[in-house]
């Protein structure tokens, strides 16, 4: 039989008694974990580890007496302490159904004695490392000074030190001797406390993957062992969903320097095999005993907690109904206390998470439908003069002349945006459109997957310009999801482009998200209406869909492009603006994306424009009417001398133009009146770093790339360590650079009070206009309406009315 270390020797003794004793379940778990019969009083244990080695340990025994541990006759016990008696912590008393002594019986496995070693107790001692042993939480302190004078007496004042918060008190130990001295003493005083496992006692967990799943876990830990690694535990994983076994196994070795070497093995039992490390989990731990966030069970000691309804026992001895609705232990909802949209949760996995890797991007939309635009040239067009009003119409409240039938599918206007924004690739979702429908667009070739059933909802089409020489792969029209697939080639490299809808009442799993991405290729970009809301891409809450999304895009390594405002505006004041038009996409590197929101067309959802570039495109910069130091002197004698305020404002077209030539005339006499900033595009900020950060930045690149290339966790550890030196270290030269230039600044030149205005600027932030009945003003046509009613009723004539000076006087005039 192969032979186990003691923590799991544990993990099975705790099973056997619970199927043994159903009854008294949590009783026999706490008996075991506060009561263990011992040959050495002056050796402390780990709560993981309780003597099972010893050979005069035949099993974990109740004393009666809790308090009373050792009897006088015993010369190593030692002395009690006089402030025994004193209450230490605010807890409540989880063994008052202990009323009788229960033993359990263990079945220890001691490993097989080295013939070359003649001490036996070396087998027994742990493993030293030079890694601190975690934190211990204790929650409850009634009296810190006793507390504290207490492990002074246990440990001594030097191996430990404490770090207080609101609830809970952080017990940090100088080595495993002193954690394990501490935590038998809070289980003995029965603190409330969690803690984690010990570095030296965690396992080395690898993959083994390409082996049939039939193989015996026996038959491998043999092969392993004659190659010299000790095994601990080997797990064969399940299908998530259809539970069969996979060629992959979990293998847990002990902890051993000679653990990274069995990556470079290739062949076990005869059959080629890859052992890499195990992907690392990103969801957050929850104890299954006290319900909270960042600990496990198996190292809390807190008062347990129901998942169900929140009392105080564990979940298995819950009565309450299924019919009944649950109540959460940690927000006091209405749902289980490990439901994932739990609020304290998404706070959590907000925390943990600040930025997500997302990039901000694409989509269009027609006046009835959302639509997402690929472009893989560069726009500088502004939208159609014909579509805006003028400041004319907008003071007389007239409407200008409309070219487009509203009632109908747009596709003048749609023609007018692709040839101004010169657009290569349009994906449109929920097209509406029928096998009778006929549309066409000049210069423009239209594809399209209408809906199954036949009738106008739903649906999918690519626009794309007849110039471009593209194939067909692939076109999907079922209930689920509507797409149409094409291939062109970008620099030499095939990519897939894809228009795909899923309507929202339709159940997808991340299986069918996997088969639809598998069947487009190495390269693509999918683009549309998807309705898989998820926080990682800028929505509000998530969805079932989005989370099968992410999972995908998470295990496949895709990437997520989404818009950085919403592109979904409801028209219920009840409901909220978010993000339902997204990209999925798996293209080289080399390629740059590009992305900005448009207004036109527009409907209940916004346009968005992503362009595809080989080259880094130069960013526009913002416009501004002060292009740098300006003179106010000359400023002031070109207005007044081109000002002219002799005009005539008796009809619409009179004010337009003497608005825009007050216009001219400012902006004129501002850039005549500016000296312009003489802008340096040779970046000189890496030429003024330190000589060691340009190497640690050289080495975060490579290091970033092995990443890249590899996908290790190793990898990822180190490059993650890097990037922390590096911001360190950068945060620190700024800190100096910013001493040195306040060490610099004066009264006499102005540089001190400039820079303070700088320092203490506020920026304002930006709300969303609402029009007269409580809905968002989206489209410039709303919000230039809700300036002119503004503006039509801040703007009245005064009351002309003036009273007259007999009336004044006339009260002074009476007797």
């Amino acid at each position: 039989m192969p032979q186990l270390p003691n923590a799991k020797t544990k993990t099975n003794i705790k099973n056997k008694n619970i199927n043994n004793n159903n009854t008294n379940n949590k009783t026999i778990i706490q008996d075991a974990r506060l009561n263990i019969s011992t040959n050495n009083p002056n050796v402390s244990h780990s709560p993981t580890q309780n003597n099972l080695n010893s050979p005069n340990n035949d099993g974990w025994t109740h004393q009666a007496e809790k308090r009373n541990r050792s009897s006088s006759s015993e010369p190593s016990s030692p002395t009690q302490n006089t402030n025994r008696h004193k209450k230490l912590f605010i807890s409540r008393n989880r063994f008052d159904v202990l009323s009788q002594t229960d033993t359990i019986e263990v079945d220890t496995i001691t490993p097989n004695p080295d013939p070359d070693v003649s001490n036996p107790e070396a087998h027994t001692s742990p493993v030293k490392s030079t890694n601190l042993p975690p934190p211990i939480i204790v929650k409850g302190i009634k009296d810190f000074v006793s507390l504290r004078s207490e492990l002074i007496d246990l440990v001594g004042p030097e191996n430990f030190t404490f770090k207080s918060s609101i609830n809970n008190l952080k017990i940090l130990t100088k080595n495993p001797e002193t954690y394990r001295a501490i935590i038998h003493f809070l289980q003995g005083a029965e603190a409330e406390f969690h803690t984690y496992q010990m570095q030296e006692d965690k396992a080395y967990r690898i993959v083994i993957r390409n082996l049939h799943p039939t193989t015996n876990t026996a038959e491998i830990r043999t092969a392993l062992e004659e190659i010299g690694f000790q095994v601990r535990q080997i797990t064969n994983v399940l299908h998530k969903t259809t539970k069969l076994n996979l060629p992959i196994f979990f293998v847990d070795l002990e902890p051993s320097e000679l653990n990274k070497d069995i990556f470079h093995i290739n062949h076990i039992l005869h059959t080629k095999v890859k052992i890499e490390e195990p992907y690392k989990k990103r969801d957050l731990v929850q104890c299954q005993n006290c319900q909270e966030y960042g600990h496990t069970k198996t190292y809390c000691a807190h008062t347990p907690r129901c998942v169900r309804c929140a009392e105080h026992h564990i979940t298995s001895e819950c009565l309450k109904p299924r019919n009944l609705p649950a109540k959460c232990a940690l927000c006091q909802g209405e749902h289980p206390a490990n439901y994932k949209g739990c609020q304290i949760h998404k706070e959590l996995q907000r925390r943990r998470n600040p930025n997500s890797r997302t990039i901000q991007s694409t989509s269009i939309n027609n006046q009835s439908n959302p639509k997402t635009t690929v472009k893989t040239s560069s726009t500088e067009s502004n939208p159609s003069p014909s579509q805006k009003r003028t400041y004319a119409n907008v003071t007389s409240n007239q409407e200008p002349p409309k070219s487009i039938n509203s009632n109908q599918l747009d596709t003048a206007e749609l023609s007018l945006v692709l040839h101004e924004k010169r657009i290569d690739i349009a994906l449109l979702s929920e097209t509406h459109l029928t096998n009778r429908t006929k549309i066409h667009i000049p210069d423009y070739t239209i594809l399209r997957s209408n809906h199954p059933d036949g009738t106008a909802h739903g649906g999918a089409a690519i626009i794309i310009r007849s110039t471009i020489l593209f194939h067909n792969v692939s076109q999907i029209s079922e209930p689920h999801i509507q797409s149409f697939t094409i291939q062109i080639t970008l620099d030499h490299s095939p990519i897939s482009i894809s228009a795909a809808y899923c309507p929202p009442n339709q159940i997808i799993s991340t299986l069918l998200f996997e088969q639809f991405f598998n069947s487009l290729g190495n390269y693509f970009i999918v683009g549309g209406d998807l309705n898989a809301k998820h926080t990682q891409w800028g929505c509000h809450s998530n969805s079932p869909r989005g989370n099968s999304l992410r999972q995908v895009i998470t295990t496949k390594n895709y990437l997520i492009i989404s818009p950085q405002d919403p592109t979904y505006w409801p028209t219920s004041p009840r409901k909220r603006p978010d993000i339902l038009d997204i990209f999925v996409s798996k293209i080289p590197n080399r390629f740059n994306t590009i992305i900005d929101n448009l207004t036109n067309p527009h409907s209940d959802h916004s346009p968005v424009l992503l362009t595809l570039d080989t080259s880094p495109q130069k960013r526009s910069m913002n416009p501004t009417l002060i292009n740098g130091i300006i003179n106010w002197e000359k400023f002031q004698s070109i207005l007044t001398n081109d000002i002219n305020l002799n005009v005539s404002l008796k009809s619409p077209n009179q004010l337009e133009e003497s608005v825009q030539c007050l216009t001219s005339t400012i902006q004129n006499a501002a850039w005549s009146s500016c000296k312009p900033k003489i802008i340096d595009n040779y970046n000189q900020s890496n030429l003024s770093l330190p000589t060691y950060l340009r190497s640690l930045i050289v080495q975060k690149r490579r290091a970033r790339a092995t990443w890249q290339r590899t996908k290790y966790p190793t990898d990822k550890t180190n490059y993650n360590h890097l990037c922390t030196l590096l911001k360190r270290q950068m945060a620190k030269q700024r800190s100096e650079d910013f001493a040195k230039q306040t060490s610099l600044l004066t009264e006499k030149d102005g540089s001190l009070w400039k820079t303070t205005r700088k320092i203490l600027k506020i920026k304002t932030m930006s709300f969303p206009i609402k029009k007269i009945d409580g809905s968002l003003a989206i489209n410039d046509k709303e919000k230039a309406e809700v300036h002119r009613h503004h503006l039509s009723q801040v703007f009245n004539p005064n009351d002309s009315t003036i009273p007259s000076i007999e009336n004044k006087e006339s009260p002074s005039k009476s007797p």
